[in-house]
């Protein structure tokens, strides 16, 4: 049957009606439960073949990813972010076949065990989790009907690890006072605190969904016009210097940054400036939720009306930050930093700086203005508005038409140079 559903280019309605025949032993039973049988099935062979899939590509390690919301099972939630080796994947697929092919129920049963919630209260922590691993009973989802956990290609962790932050329930918090925050645990909790703290935030678009998600694009954070905010659990290389001068490279992923961060004001501790930064960084999400969306039909990713858009709002979102902040309990500590090497649209901000040096503008002189043109003026038009208070704003005598090509060529160093030359100093 399984043979037929592989090589038959079957869909899960047809591997339902294939069971209802190969199973009718097992009495009279409704279409749904046919349904979740074959549910449970197909998910177990896509599985399966994953980890032929990782053994070809030379994957030694993968990552559990739920997903993570009101529906996430306890199980689920525990385990997402716990890393399996592929061996002990392709060892509980050996058994598994082994036991099919004895045809005993009990043995398939354990070679693929179900976990229910009440069982996952024992798993407390990594290792409790690792020691189950290890005994083959825990290893490829699915781990429960209608599972929608998955397993992901992990590329710096090691077996046994949960190192981006998503770490299980480890027992009863042992302060009796609630923390600010209330538990930071995995990024269910992360989500939690988006949405329940800072989704308001958002205005009449507020933050409804948070996820942490694998980066999207390349991105550290990407919004939706229904709101939804996504943050990256993608680990990638970043670069910054220290207020001491000291340069400094690291991995970084805005998705651990702020569990970092939350639970550092859980304890009352400085947050340092990365995770600073992926507050700000998630200020400029929620600012998207403020602003006026206007019609995007025609908006290219690369045209000069999106880019100015991400411009302003990222350019705002660094001096305005401190509203989430507020909310969370604290003040800044490195604004000046997240002013200065914000990640974001680093070289189109740099270049708009200079071109506010260049036309001997403040920030305070434009800030209040430029808040109001990012969250009431329609998105994708802000060229008059934002070209329109330079000039006024200005303390030179630069061209209006000066500025206007400056402000287009923000985003491509060479050409934005030749241009702010003519810009009277």
């Amino acid at each position: 049957m399984l043979q037929d559903y592989f090589e038959g280019g079957y869909n899960r309605r047809d591997l339902a009606e294939l069971m209802k025949v190969h199973f009718k032993t097992l009495g009279d039973k409704g279409t749904a439960y046919w349904d979740l049988l074959a549910d449970h099935t197909a998910t177990k062979i896509r599985e399966i073949g994953r980890v032929s899939g990782y053994e070809k590509a030379g994957i030694e390690v993968v990552r559990v990813k739920a997903r993570l919301d009101s529906k996430t099972s306890e199980t689920c939630r525990r385990l997402h972010g716990t890393v399996i080796a592929v061996m002990d994947l392709r060892r509980q697929v050996e058994q598994y076949m082994a036991a099919c092919e004895s045809g005993s129920k009990e043995k398939i049963k354990a070679a693929w065990p179900w976990w229910s919630d009440a069982q996952a209260e024992n798993l407390t922590s990594q290792n409790a989790i690792n020691r189950q691993v290890a005994r083959g009973k825990i290893g490829l989802p699915p781990y429960h009907a209608r599972c929608r956990t998955i397993t992901v290609a992990e590329f710096f962790a090691q077996a046994g690890d949960n190192s981006d932050g998503s770490a299980p329930t480890t027992g009863p918090e042992p302060s009796k006072n609630q923390p600010p925050l209330g538990r930071i645990r995995n990024y269910a909790d992360v989500e939690r605190v988006i949405v329940s703290k800072l989704g308001h935030l958002g205005g009449d678009n507020p933050i409804r969904i948070a996820k942490a998600e694998r980066g999207m694009h390349g991105s550290f954070m990407w919004t939706y016009s229904s709101g939804d905010v996504y943050f990256s659990t993608t680990k990638t290389w970043v670069s910054y210097t220290e207020a001491t001068g000291i340069p400094v490279t690291v991995k970084w992923s805005p998705a651990g940054a702020m569990m970092d961060a939350f639970i550092k004001i859980n304890r009352g501790e400085q947050l340092t400036f990365l995770e600073e930064y992926a507050l700000e960084s998630l200020w400029h999400e929620i600012q998207h939720n403020r602003q006026n969306a206007g019609v995007s039909i025609g908006i290219g990713k690369k045209s000069q009306r999106r880019m100015l858009m991400e411009v302003v709002n990222q350019w705002t979102a660094r001096r305005t930050y401190p509203a989430v902040l507020k909310e969370l309990g604290i003040e800044p500590v490195h604004m000046e930093m997240v002013k200065a090497q914000g990640l974001g649209y680093r070289g189109w901000i740099r270049n708009f700086d200079t071109l506010l040096a260049k036309l001997g503008i403040s920030d305070d002189n434009i800030l209040e203005q430029l808040v109001q043109i990012n969250e009431g003026v329609n998105r994708w038009n802000f060229k008059a508005p934002v070209t329109d208070m330079l000039f006024r704003a200005q303390q030179t005598s630069a061209d209006r038409s000066d500025i206007g090509k400056a402000i287009d060529a923000l985003d491509d160093d060479v050409k934005f140079n030749q241009l702010l030359a003519r810009v009277t100093p």
